[in-house]
């Protein structure tokens, strides 16, 4: 069950940093970036919002390599994840979310949530490779 709970000035912060940065951000990384515009603020407070945000589905969290990340980007959209350097890159295909909304709805479903994450290795470390 989803709890609404007020959008505090803390957690507005938060939220408005995740939307604005595509390079989703691990807890740390949020922290150290949030603590400039509210310099008393602890990780664990972080921690905390960061678990609200994604629970009332108003961030997403991901989970690479047993670390977790966060993406504020609420659109439908693929992960592509790089084995190598552990980038994570959005890739936008509507056609392809589209496509599976079609078929979900000729087999009687309706996609209430979209996830697909992929694995492989990005453009920078094939080139260096």
């Amino acid at each position: 069950m989803v709890i609404n709970r007020r959008l505090t000035l803390q957690r507005k912060i938060i939220l408005e940093y995740l939307q604005n940065v595509k390079t989703h951000p691990t807890a740390e990384e949020v922290f150290n970036n949030v603590k400039i515009k509210i310099p008393k603020i602890t990780l664990a407070t972080i921690y905390r919002n960061l678990q609200i945000l994604a629970k009332e589905k108003q961030a997403e969290r991901l989970e690479v390599n047993g670390q977790f990340h966060f993406d504020g980007d609420l659109d439908p959209h693929i992960h592509f994840i790089c084995k190598n350097c552990q980038i994570i890159k959005d890739l936008f295909y509507d056609d392809l979310v589209h496509y599976f909304e079609k078929k979900m709805e000729t087999s009687g479903f309706s996609i209430k949530n979209f996830k697909i994450q992929c694995e492989g290795i990005c453009k920078n470390c094939t080139q260096e490779a």
